[in-house]
């Protein structure tokens, strides 16, 4: 299965890509029969998944969603919805898609699903779903001229409540990338604010002409946003970033000391170009490339990291590079050509070092990495991160490593066992713990 495949990213935060931007929209075609909550099972060899979809008509047409607790996917929209005799969508990833056809008897939903050339089927039932134990808010927040859209949830228990401000990870990313996390916490008494990126979905603005203090405003925009309301307790916000919003965290307490608590997992710790140099190093060990290839193209890459970062002997570097566009390593890289916008981008970010903030950060602190992370260096970053916070005189701090966790905190099942990778074992709820503590740490009295 593609590395990068729905699975694997159903809950994906890297620095290079994230899923599920924006929902999209409904499709016209007679749907209303299929609508409903289904609850069910896929099936790919000896492996199964608990899965539900969320059918809902509107109109002539149906907007759907996907939801499997265990791939940290909860209201991941599907797409191409049509309908005839049975049903078909589609559940559309980075560099793959999951085509589901299905037909209904009854409360009854079943049939086959396909990605590339893995197929399974799948067995669902119409049920009623309980209500959830918050209610959900759409809201709306400014920073400058940049007005960010969310979804508020706010446990239905009486008084005053701790809350999160979940902060994105890299590309656009839209509320749906927290969902699941904002769900888990609710349930436990935690309200939770999830909201599109700048450019996404219901967000204006544009996150690649963006800085990575602007990304942090947005978030402290939002902070205070919960700060007046009165269900929550604006002595017990805390922030939860995951890849660069782990990145980003350490300069949103630094500009907002009202933040009570911080929970960064995967996040670097140093300036982003040299993250970047061991992303592109470690990935390459896993190509099929010689050696000299492999330094050939970590060569090129650390002046292209050089000409990005500065800004300078843009058009020089890609001169230089011209002859070698052939080469299938070059084209591995898939370096930007002069003009296109990650050459500005990076310029606004490459040069940025989180450990300067890690120094003013004196609240709690949560570090969770996973052991098999191949885009941040687990042991490096927390050595570092935590020798910044002793220099701020902080020593309240824990790091957590998830034993064979990836960057998105999955493991990986046995090769050729077909079955999908799913969400670190215990780390909900020890995540929901570590809150609940640290939150009642801060309570009056």
């Amino acid at each position: 299965m593609d590395r990068r495949s729905l699975w694997t990213a159903a809950g994906l935060l890297t620095l290079t890509t994230s899923l599920f931007a924006q929902a999209p929209p409904a499709v016209k075609g007679g749907c209303a029969r299929f609508a409903g909550h289904w609850e069910g099972r896929m099936t790919r060899g000896a492996a199964t998944l608990d899965v539900s979809f969320d059918l809902r008509p509107s109109g002539d047409a149906l907007a759907a969603s996907f939801n499997a607790p265990d791939l940290r996917a909860l209201g991941i929209p599907l797409t191409s919805v049509r309908c005839g005799e049975g049903i078909h969508f589609e559940l559309v990833g980075d560099e793959s898609a999951t085509l589901f056809d299905g037909t209904r008897a009854g409360d009854r939903l079943s049939g086959g699903f396909r990605e590339g050339d893995s197929t399974g089927s799948f067995l669902l039932r119409r049920t009623e779903p309980g209500p959830a134990p918050y209610r959900e808010e759409e809201v709306r927040f400014r920073n400058g001229a940049a007005v960010l859209a969310g979804s508020l949830l706010i446990p239905r228990t009486p008084g005053r409540h701790p809350a999160v401000v979940f902060q994105h990870g890299s590309g656009p990313e839209g509320r749906f990338g927290s969902r699941f996390w904002a769900d888990f916490l609710a349930r436990r008494g935690i309200a939770a604010l999830i909201y599109d990126k700048r450019g996404v979905g219901e967000s204006t603005g544009d996150w690649r002409q963006s800085t990575f203090t602007d990304l942090a405003d947005d978030a402290i925009a939002g902070i205070r946003l919960l700060a007046v309301r009165s269900e929550i307790d604006p002595r017990r916000i805390g922030i939860y970033g995951h890849s660069q919003g782990g990145f980003i965290a350490p300069l949103i307490v630094a500009r907002a000391p009202e933040v009570a608590f911080v929970i960064a997992g995967a996040s670097p710790g140093g300036p982003a170009w040299q993250q970047d140099l061991y992303r592109v190093g470690r990935a390459l060990q896993h190509q099929s490339f010689t050696p000299a290839e492999r330094e050939q193209a970590m060569g090129v890459y650390r002046r292209f990291l050089e000409a990005a970062r500065s800004g300078r002997g843009i058009e020089e570097f890609a001169a230089s590079v011209a002859g070698l566009k052939d080469e299938p390593w070059f084209q591995w890289l898939a370096l930007p050509a002069p003009g296109d916008w990650l050459w500005s981008y990076y310029r606004g970010t490459g040069n940025y070092d989180s450990l300067p903030y890690w120094e003013k950060v004196r609240v709690p602190v949560l570090l969770v990495y996973g052991e098999n992370d191949a885009l941040v260096p687990p042991g490096e970053s927390v050595a570092k991160i935590e020798e910044a916070l002793r220099r701020a005189g902080n020593r309240d701090f824990a790091a957590m490593i998830l034993p064979g966790a990836a960057h998105n905190f999955n493991v990986d099942p046995p090769e050729g066992s077909g079955d999908w990778p799913r969400l670190s074992p215990g780390y909900p709820d020890l995540l929901a713990a570590w809150i609940l503590y640290r939150a009642a740490s801060r309570s009056p009295g």
